[in-house]
């Protein structure tokens, strides 16, 4: 019952901002840079490999192609090292250790549930292509549950999501 309170005051919540909102302008520009942790590749091989990172570095340029729905490009580095998982050492295997880079290259698209001038609250979705010495499939994506961006023409951001991107992700963006 608890679960359901809070869902419809979320819903309500959401829905209020929405019929609040000032659209993001179409033909607005930004570009951003940011720093993310725990992405995806690191859990990809987590059953054979001890996979650490120094985390995620992204560089993104986004247009508004319509009011709150904006269309762009990302291109992000990540160094990782790897060693072979403890129970597969114990079973045998060699411990071997091994540094690896993947550099990504997105397209992504973002919804602006809210866009002030100063406040921005979003979701978006990305589809990637990497090169990576570690893995064969060079197919990944991104799913932003959950973006800020607070500031006007320069701002910062936070994102929550789950890809090559990271779980959390912290930068600053410029708008034009």
């Amino acid at each position: 019952m608890k679960i359901l309170k809070i869902t419809s005051l979320l819903f309500l919540f959401i829905a209020f901002c929405i019929h609040s909102i000032q659209a993001q302008t179409k033909g607005t520009s930004q570009i951003s840079m940011g720093y993310g942790a725990f992405s995806i590749y690191e859990y990809a091989s987590m059953f054979f490999e001890d996979i650490e990172s120094k985390g995620i570095a992204s560089l993104n340029y986004k247009y508004a192609v319509k009011d709150r729905f904006m269309v762009g490009a990302t291109i992000s580095y990540e160094k990782l090292t790897g060693h072979t998982n403890d129970v597969l050492v114990a079973f045998g295997a060699e411990d071997t250790e091994r540094e690896f880079t993947n550099i990504t290259f997105a397209v992504e698209t973002d919804y602006r549930y809210v866009s002030k001038p100063s406040f921005q609250m979003y979701s978006g979705l990305g589809v990637a292509y990497f090169t990576s010495n570690q893995y064969d499939t060079n197919l990944s994506f991104q799913i932003n549950a959950l973006g800020f961006r607070v500031g006007k023409k320069l701002a910062a951001y936070a994102e929550l999501g789950f890809g090559y991107k990271g779980i959390a992700q912290l930068g600053a963006s410029y708008q034009f």
